[in-house]
């Protein structure tokens, strides 16, 4: 029931981005946008919190918390959510509304970035259910959340410096509907890529500690 819930939101959310940007109302788009990104942030942010607070069931003790996999599991396919979701938004924009020449390498970047982060989720996922600690591919996820956090930032900072957000709110230019969704997904990204950033270094010192009096006691 909750699937079927969160596919009518996320369809009605299309649709709203879409009307919004057929009337050219890009107050209404951007309040769509924000409300969406922050949507998706927030379901991102809990999931990480319920599953750090419950842990692996059958694998550890709740007081232990996750295992570092099961945190990147959740992070990058919430992560994955986001940049689908804007992929989405630019194909049903910008293939029926608006003309923009670069929407579909935009898309087509974005979904793919999204599906290579869901996959990351899929293989992260087998870990955690092996009970199995595979450092490299932790490493590796830690790195690509640090990356696409940073480069987040950098994005957002550059379109409010080169003005295209305020060109967005007049939407007197073709792409201000994919710069507002940029710029709300960009905040999506980094508010989960942070929490999965702190989550992930607490669950390494949780391991460090019980690696430290497992050593001690033997």
């Amino acid at each position: 029931m909750g699937y079927v819930i969160s596919l009518a939101l996320v369809l009605v959310s299309l649709y709203g981005h879409l009307l919004a940007a057929g009337l050219k109302e890009p107050l209404r788009y951007a309040a769509l946008a924000a409300l969406t990104a922050a949507t998706l942030a927030y379901v991102g942010v809990q999931a990480l919190r319920v599953t750090e607070r419950q842990g692996a069931p059958g694998q550890r003790a709740p007081q232990q918390g996750a295992p570092r996999a099961q945190l990147a599991a959740q992070a990058a396919r919430h992560i994955a959510f986001v940049w689908i979701f804007s992929a989405l938004v630019l194909f049903l924009i910008y293939g029926n509304v608006l003309k923009w020449r670069e929407w579909l390498t935009f898309g087509t970047g974005m979904a793919l970035v999204g599906a290579l982060s869901y996959g990351l989720a899929i293989l992260f996922d087998k870990d955690a259910a092996r009970g199995k600690s595979d450092a490299a591919m932790l490493g590796f996820g830690r790195t690509l959340n640090i990356g696409q956090v940073a480069g987040m930032v950098i994005a957002m900072v550059g379109l409010v410096v080169d003005g295209k957000m305020s060109v967005a709110l007049a939407a007197s230019r073709s792409d201000w509907a994919a710069n507002m969704t940029f710029f709300t997904g960009a905040v999506a990204i980094v508010v989960i890529g942070v929490v999965a950033l702190l989550a992930d270094t607490r669950a390494r010192e949780r391991e460090a500690a019980l690696a430290g009096r497992s050593s001690g006691n033997s």
